[in-house]
């Protein structure tokens, strides 16, 4: 095996994330410290889509993207995770340049998406703030994201 062609790629470490998609939460650390807590929605697996289960593993963030539309659905703030599989924002649906998330809101904290992380767009007292912006404004590339739990 030729490992002189590998390339190593060290973690960011001011900031990390944990996603445990037991409980359906992101976790962010800041120089390991906790900091806040975002609500999140994982891949629900199925037996038209067997590949939507979000994949447990430990990544580096990668690009950001622009936003995109899925389903009839706008999603803002994407971040390659791995492979097809993003972290972006909840969804919505536009009426009279009026946004409505209403519908994948309410799939905060199960199973929902077709395998990307989908975010709360809401910052609380509860997350310390954070939301899926701030994810975007503040977790750089190479950031160390770990998932855990499911199936």
């Amino acid at each position: 095996m030729q490992t002189d062609k590998l390339t190593v790629i060290p973690p960011r470490l001011h900031y990390g994330a944990l996603i445990n998609k037991d409980n359906h939460t992101m976790t962010v650390y800041e120089d390991g410290r906790r900091i806040g807590r975002i609500r999140v929605s994982t891949g629900l697996l199925n037996a038209a889509n067997p590949l939507a289960a979000t994949p447990p593993g430990v990544y580096l963030i990668g690009s950001r993207m622009k936003d995109f539309q899925m389903d009839g659905y706008h999603y803002d703030y994407p971040i390659r995770l791995h492979g097809d599989y993003l972290l972006h924002t909840v969804g919505y649906k536009t009426r009279d340049s009026v946004r409505y998330y209403t519908q994948e809101l309410e799939d905060l904290g199960g199973a929902a998406s077709h395998g990307c992380v989908r975010m709360d767009i809401r910052a609380s007292e509860e997350s310390g703030g954070l939301n899926a912006w701030w994810v975007w404004t503040h977790l750089g590339r190479d950031t160390r994201v770990i998932v855990i739990g499911g199936e």
